[in-house]
């Protein structure tokens, strides 16, 4: 129960029963509202989850886990392709096709939902660190503004450090940018804050960081080539990330 719902039953005295009522219905709601998300947080499909999130807005308008997670699934892309493709293939063309089309292979609509959700977050929870985080990831996706990304996942860390995801969003930035010294303390940073059992959110910035140690262990040995390519692994997770991840 929030403290100003509890202020609110406090002061309600038995003259006022349907006042009473009302409070206890709506803290029924949050409290349901709250199953919703977490139930959203765990399904496998999208569809299970967009049910989720949108029954717990329904109940709850504020629900900041809803607003967020909902507003992520609306820049989901799904990729056509053949099951019999093996893994490997299906990333070349996955990677192949953000190369030739971009934020165009998500629907302009879904990228302003998408937003509208994040600025509700704010606007709701302004100390919470998700309305910035996705508008930082809108930033990435729907305009490529990449430094007013990096100002709102600057914003996020500063809201909550613990937040692992701004953080691996702010190291493909700096991918991008060429500045891979930034990117891996960003992405130990990440690495750092993995708690629980959210601790594949920092699945991404485990795999970057073992792709910088690969590039050290192969320049120590002196195998320039190879280095090279995990380099080359580095930037091609960190751009299919910043778009899809």
């Amino acid at each position: 129960m929030t403290e100003d719902l509890e202020k609110r039953l406090s002061e309600i005295t038995e003259e006022d029963p349907e006042e009473l009522k009302r409070e206890k219905t709506l803290e029924r709601d949050i409290a349901r509202s709250k199953e919703l998300s977490t139930k959203g947080m765990k399904a496998w499909t999208k569809n299970k989850r967009v049910k989720y999130y949108s029954e717990a807005l329904e109940l709850w308008s504020e629900n900041i886990d809803a607003l967020y997670h909902l507003g992520m699934e609306e820049l989901t892309i799904s990729f056509p392709f053949p099951g019999s493709v093996g893994a490997d293939k299906m990333k070349e063309r996955v990677y192949k096709q953000l190369k030739e089309e971009g934020i165009d292979m998500i629907d302009k609509s879904s990228r302003k939902k998408a937003e509208a959700l994040f600025r509700r977050c704010i606007k709701v929870a302004p100390k919470s660190p998700l309305g910035y985080a996705g508008m930082g990831k809108i930033r990435c996706i729907d305009t490529k503004d990449y430094s007013e990304a990096e100002k709102y996942f600057k914003k996020a860390i500063e809201v909550d450090q613990a937040v692992v995801m701004p953080h691996e969003y702010l190291g493909d930035i700096y991918v991008m940018r060429d500045n891979l010294k930034k990117a891996e303390e960003c992405y130990r940073s990440a690495a750092r804050n993995v708690k629980g059992l959210f601790s594949m959110q920092g699945g991404h910035a485990g795999s970057q960081l073992s792709n910088f140690g690969y590039i050290k262990m192969h320049t120590e040995h002196n195998k320039p080539k190879v280095a090279k390519r995990f380099e080359g692994w580095i930037r091609r997770a960190a751009v299919m990330h910043l778009v899809l991840g």
